[in-house]
C-alpha cells in the first residue's frame, strides 16, 4: 500500500512523540500538566492539518436531548453523587459511556459481562451519557461523576492564569517552529486551565474517598481521560492496583498508548487487559512499565457464538462503518458509489457510531439519502456484520471484529487508516480512496476473503475465564 497521506500522518505522529519527550517534566502552578493535555493537544495538530473534524458534543445535541441531559446532571448530582459512595468494596469500576442492550439489561459492553461473572464486590462510578436511548434504563448501584468534571469551578487566581497563558505561548511557539502548525494559543490555555483545576481542586477529595473505600483494585476503560489520569495517579500513590480494559484500537499509532521514551508515568495504569497478543506486540506503552495481558473481548465473543449467519442472496451488501471524525468523507464515498452502481446489484448501508445518532444528518448537511443507501443507528451490529459481504472502515474496533466473519474488508484512506497497516500488509484488507476503487475491486473480483486469519492472535479465546482468572490472581 502506498499513500502519501498515510506516510505524512505517520511522520507527524513520530515527530510529535520525539518533540514531547521533555514536556512531561513541565510544571505550571504545581501541576505536571502535559500528560493530561497531550491527547487533546495532538488532536489540535490534526485539526490544523485538516485530517480530522471534531465538534463539542453539546453543540450538536437537540434541544430535547440537551434538556434531558441537564435534568439528569441535576438529579444524579443530588441523589447519586460519587461522594455519597461510602461502601468498602473489593473493586472500584469506571465504566465507559457506551451502552448496549443485552439479555434484557442495559450494560457497558466492556465491563458488563465481566462484572456478572466475577465473585467480588464492586462499585461503579459512571460518567453521564449523551445519547437519548441510554436514559431509558438507569443502572443500579451506580454513582455519577458529573459534578467531578463540573461546568462551574472555583476560578484560578490572576497569577495562575498568567502562568498558564505564558506556558500556552511557549507550547504553541515550540510546536509551530518545529512542525509548522499554527495552533490557537487560547485553546491550549483552556486545556491547561482544565487540567490545573482538576488537579488543584479535586486531588484532595478523591484521595480521601479512596482512603475510605479502600478498594483493592480499580478497573477503568480509558486511562487518558483527565479524570481517570488523576484517579490513577492517586490510586497508585496509595498502593491500589489499576487495570485498564482495552476498548478500541491500540497498536503502534494510537497517541494514548505510545511514547518515544521509557519513563514510568504516574498517570498510566499498572496493567492493560488487551484483546490479544497482536496489541501487546505492537503497542509501545509496555516500554513505560505498563503490563499488557491478553484476555480477549467478552461481549464480542459472547455475541458471535450465538449469531445466526443468514442465507446469501443475489444482491451484494456493503457496510460503511462511520466514525465522528471521518463521517463526511465516508458519506461522500457511499453516496458516490450509489450513483455509479445499480441498486439491483449493490445494497449500501451506513452504520452510524453511537455519538452520531443525534447529529449525523445535521453535521454533514444531508437532507436526502440516495434510494439504495440505508442508514442504521441503534441496531444489532453483529447481526448486521453477518448479513453484509463487504465492510468499509477506518479505525473502528468493528474493523477488527469484522475479521471473524470471513468477509472482505476495505480500509478507507483517512486519518486512522494507519492503525491497520498490519492488516493491509498481510492482505487482510484492501486500501481504497474513493468509490471508483471499490467498483474496480468488486468488478475485478480482487477481494480478499479473511479466511485462515490467526484470529486468536488478534482476539484471544475464552475471554471471560481469562478475565476472571487474572482478577482473582490480582486480588489474592
Amino acid at each position: 500500500m502506498k499513500s502519501k497521506l498515510i506516510n505524512e500522518i505517520i511522520d507527524t505522529f513520530e515527530q510529535f512523540l520525539e518533540l514531547e519527550k521533555n514536556l512531561f517534566y513541565k510544571n505550571v502552578n504545581d501541576v505536571l500538566y502535559w500528560h493530561y493535555i497531550r491527547f487533546y493537544f495532538f488532536d489540535e495538530i490534526l485539526k490544523v492539518k485538516g485530517w480530522i473534524k471534531k465538534e463539542n458534543s453539546y453543540k450538536s445535541m437537540s434541544l430535547p436531548l440537551m434538556f434531558s441531559t441537564g435534568l439528569n446532571i441535576i438529579k444524579n448530582s443530588l441523589l447519586k453523587h460519587w461522594m455519597f459512595d461510602c461502601k468498602k468494596q473489593d473493586i472500584l469500576v469506571f465504566n465507559s459511556a457506551n451502552r448496549i442492550f443485552y439479555n434484557g439489561k442495559n450494560m457497558d459492553p466492556y465491563t458488563g459481562l465481566m462484572l456478572e461473572k466475577i465473585d467480588h464486590s464492586y462499585t461503579i462510578w459512571q460518567d453521564l451519557f449523551f445519547c437519548k436511548d441510554k436514559f431509558k434504563q438507569q443502572e443500579k448501584g451506580v454513582y455519577y461523576l458529573n459534578s467531578l468534571w463540573p461546568k462551574v469551578l472555583k476560578r484560578l487566581n490572576k497569577q495562575q492564569i498568567n502562568n498558564i497563558d505564558d506556558e500556552a505561548v511557549f507550547l504553541t511557539k515550540y510546536f509551530n517552529d518545529e512542525m509548522g502548525v499554527e495552533i490557537n494559543t487560547k485553546t491550549i490555555s483552556s486545556l491547561i486551565i482544565k487540567a490545573s483545576q482538576l488537579v488543584l481542586y479535586y486531588q484532595g477529595p478523591i484521595k480521601k474517598k479512596l482512603q475510605k473505600k479502600q478498594p483493592k483494585l480499580i478497573i477503568l476503560v480509558n486511562h487518558y481521560d483527565p479524570l481517570k489520569m488523576l484517579v490513577i495517579q492517586i490510586a497508585k500513590s496509595l498502593g491500589i492496583y489499576v487495570v485498564e480494559l482495552q476498548h478500541g484500537i491500540m497498536g503502534r499509532y494510537n497517541i494514548a498508548y505510545n511514547f518515544a521514551h521509557t519513563r514510568e508515568l504516574p498517570t498510566l495504569p499498572n496493567e492493560i487487559f488487551t484483546f490479544g497478543e497482536f496489541w501487546n506486540d505492537t503497542t509501545r506503552i509496555k516500554n513505560n512499565s505498563v503490563k499488557l495481558t491478553s484476555v480477549g473481548m467478552p461481549y464480542f465473543e459472547e455475541k458471535i457464538m450465538n449469531i445466526n449467519v443468514p442465507v446469501k442472496n443475489d444482491k451484494t451488501k456493503i457496510l460503511f462503518l462511520s466514525q465522528e471524525t471521518i463521517s463526511h468523507q465516508m458519506a461522500q464515498i457511499a453516496f458516490d458509489l450509489a450513483e455509479k452502481v445499480s441498486k439491483d446489484e449493490l445494497q449500501i448501508i451506513i452504520k452510524l457510531h453511537p455519538r452520531e445518532y443525534e447529529n449525523w444528518y445535521k453535521k454533514n448537511n444531508i437532507s436526502k439519502v440516495p434510494e439504495n443507501v440505508k442508514i442504521y443507528s441503534n441496531c444489532d451490529l453483529y447481526k448486521l456484520l453477518a448479513e453484509c459481504d463487504i465492510y468499509v472502515g477506518v479505525y473502528s474496533t468493528t474493523v477488527l471484529e469484522s475479521l471473524f466473519f470471513n468477509k472482505s474488508l476495505f480500509v478507507m484512506e483517512s486519518y486512522g487508516a494507519h492503525y491497520f497497516l498490519d492488516l493491509l500488509k498481510k492482505k487482510r484488507a484492501d486500501f481504497i480512496r474513493d468509490a471508483n476503487d471499490i467498483i474496480k475491486l468488486i468488478s475485478d473480483k480482487l477481494l480478499y476473503k479473511n479466511t485462515n486469519v490467526e484470529l486468536d492472535y488478534y482476539c484471544k479465546n475464552n475471554s471471560i475465564e481469562n478475565v476472571r482468572n487474572r482478577i482473582q490472581y490480582l486480588l489474592n
